[in-house]
């Protein structure tokens, strides 16, 4: 073998392809997540008095599960090289749609929430398709998508408020942990399976329509999660407007990369993202029991998501050529 194609080979070699090294990439990863966990615990539990109370820990736990839920999904978008900027608005649409058929008095909830995420579950095709078989640009589609639907959510509300007096099972919190639990499953043994991955290398090799779905079936995961955590905004708020789900997308991909998901593509890190999404959660929780100003939160995020964006990259950069250095090795 000569020394150029010698070259190709190792240049072709990635860690995510040997499941030693990316179980144990991906636990060092979840270790650094989980002891900053730890600390954000001990700093709310002093900085604010109300934090550890039964009352705020049902609220956290509303709040993590909010995201969290979106979390999977956005990982698989991400590391097939996308990006999804339209959870918060489909949240929205969703939680809209099921308030404005319970308050007519012609619809159960039950029938509600299932036509709310027919409607996410039909988004998320058109997203899909858009971007699967047409290969439009998917900023382009998911921004255009997100202004659209925030733009009918305020038509149907005519900007106003809807209460909701019963929202039936969406009041539990049992629902929305079983669900986040199956959807992790699921996404796990897709992604091993290369069901729905984007990794490229495997891109490389799959035909057309393989490509399609490789690319497309996540934006449509992603659609429906965003309409079940609508849903779930419905169930614990019993009410719908235009404004819920603003800024749903900045927490989801911040949460994404935080959890371990190269924003590059390539790579995702499913269970890295929970706990990353309870961090995010405490987080805003600590800000408002202090009662910081909002701006200070929305500038924190951003710095965030360049910190944990560059560290990430950085991480699996270094991962990978250890990796290739020792393959290359006789």
């Amino acid at each position: 073998m000569t020394q150029k194609s010698i070259n190709q080979d190792i240049s072709s070699l990635h860690f995510s392809e040997n499941i030693l090294w990316r179980l144990s990439s991906n636990a060092l990863w979840d270790g650094l997540i989980v002891a900053l966990l730890v600390i954000l615990v001990l700093v709310g539990g002093v900085a604010a008095e109300r934090f550890l109370s039964p009352a705020n820990i049902r609220s956290m736990t509303w709040a993590w599960l909010a995201v969290a839920m979106l979390a999977p999904t956005m990982g698989l978008v991400i590391a097939s090289g996308g990006i999804d900027l339209s959870v918060g608005s489909v949240a929205a649409l969703t939680a809209t749609v099921m308030a404005s058929l319970v308050v007519s008095k012609e619809t159960s909830i039950g029938v509600a929430f299932i036509v709310g995420l027919g409607l996410a579950f039909l988004i998320g095709l058109v997203n899909g398709f858009l971007m699967g078989v047409i290969k439009l640009n998917p900023v382009i589609v998911t921004l255009a998508m997100m202004t659209m639907l925030r733009g009918i959510c305020y038509i149907i509300t005519d900007g106003r408020t809807i209460v909701v007096a019963e929202v039936g099972f969406l009041s539990s919190l049992a629902i929305p942990v079983v669900a986040l639990i199956l959807l992790i499953i699921v996404c796990i043994v897709a992604t091993e399976l290369k069901l729905v991955s984007g990794r490229h290398l495997l891109l490389n090799r799959a035909s057309w329509i393989r490509q399609s779905l490789l690319i497309g079936l996540p934006y449509v995961l992603s659609s429906v999660m965003a309409g079940f955590v609508g849903a779930l905004y419905l169930g614990r708020i019993r009410a719908a407007m235009p404004t819920i789900g603003t800024g749903l997308e900045v927490d989801a991909i911040l949460i994404v990369l935080l959890g371990g998901t190269s924003l590059g593509g390539g790579f995702v890190n499913i269970v890295g993202a929970i706990p990353a999404a309870l961090i995010v959660a405490m987080g805003q929780n600590i800000v408002v029991l202090n009662g910081t100003q909002a701006s200070f939160l929305t500038v924190g995020k951003g710095a965030a998501l360049l910190i944990f964006g560059l560290l990430c990259q950085a991480y699996y950069y270094v991962v990978n050529l250890i990796f290739t250095k020792r393959k290359s090795q006789p």
